[in-house]
């Protein structure tokens, strides 16, 4: 998460309303379909400006899904919005994993796991 919080060795920018976020590309790609095809060819004008206007979704929303991204964990149960999975959906991919999580974390509050004795 640290990579994310400072930016270092970052080598791709987020650019959501006037924020600029300072990404990785390898992150990315790993956590998204979407994004590993735009890298993956290298005349994309994204590829060209090393950034990506993310215009349909507010700074906090794009945020939550780059720290998914970056650690695995699923956003607070106050940040799952409506916007935050259109956004996984927009990425692809990402939506399964993220829900995923949530219904394991759903499932092991209602069925904890049980100690063998």
């Amino acid at each position: 998460m640290e990579l994310l919080k400072n930016g270092s060795l970052s080598d791709f920018t987020v650019v959501v309303g006037s924020e600029s976020i300072r990404v990785h590309k390898v992150l990315l790609a790993a956590g998204s379909p979407v994004f590993a095809g735009m890298f993956s060819h290298e005349g994309t004008k994204e590829v060209k400006e090393k950034r990506v206007v993310i215009p349909d979704f507010s700074a906090e929303v794009v945020k939550d899904l780059l720290q998914f991204l970056y650690t695995g964990v699923k956003p607070k149960q106050s940040c799952l919005t409506t916007e935050l999975l259109k956004l996984a959906n927009k990425v692809n991919n990402v939506v399964v994993c993220l829900l995923h999580s949530i219904f394991y974390t759903i499932s092991t509050a209602f069925n904890p796991p049980k100690n063998s004795t």
